[in-house]
């Protein structure tokens, strides 16, 4: 059992080391696993789509890291969300987004569950032009986008996840 104290000169220790060692640590190790993923092979969608394993993964437009993320789950069945619809997840409900405002030159604060909805009640488009945009950005992540990925056990993962984004700052993580 750990055992956290101040000791006599008012240092925070946890056993035998002082917290601001245990920090250190784990800041070392956060950056060696943040290494490792930046060192890792730069993958099509194609190949990371059927990953069966959680950990970390980084999206790269050209040499930019645009997004980063993380797979609790199957990495499969995330990484596939990515591409499927808005409402599923955040990267690709950001793209969207972005391309949508572009496109149909109007400002969204966000896309929720019911802008689709909302954008054709509105006419601002209709269902068939909502669809073709998706496809096209479902397209743009499967075809010319770049993914890293490392595998990582649960316990880390939200730190890394954390530090990766705090270090790299990616235009898609708020």
């Amino acid at each position: 059992m750990r055992k956290i104290y101040v000791d006599g000169k008012g240092m925070i220790k946890d056993g035998d080391l002082v917290v601001d060692d245990l920090r250190k640590n784990q800041i070392k190790k956060l950056e060696r696993k943040l290494q490792d993923v930046l060192k890792s092979e730069l993958k099509d969608f194609s190949e990371i789509k059927g990953l069966n394993k959680s950990g970390l993964y980084l999206i790269f437009e050209g040499t930019e890291i645009i997004y980063v993320g993380k797979t609790e789950r199957e990495g499969k069945m995330r990484l596939r969300e990515m591409v499927s619809d808005y409402r599923s997840h955040t990267f690709n409900k950001k793209l969207l987004k972005k391309h949508l405002e572009k496109k149909y030159e109007f400002e969204l604060k966000s896309l929720k569950k019911d802008s689709k909805k909302e954008l054709i009640s509105q006419g601002i488009l209709n269902e068939d032009e909502f669809k073709k945009a998706q496809r096209k950005i479902n397209n743009y992540i499967k075809e010319k986008l770049k993914f890293k990925f490392i595998e990582i056990e649960d316990d880390d993962l939200i730190s890394i996840e954390h530090f990766a984004i705090a270090i790299l700052k990616p235009i898609y993580n708020d």
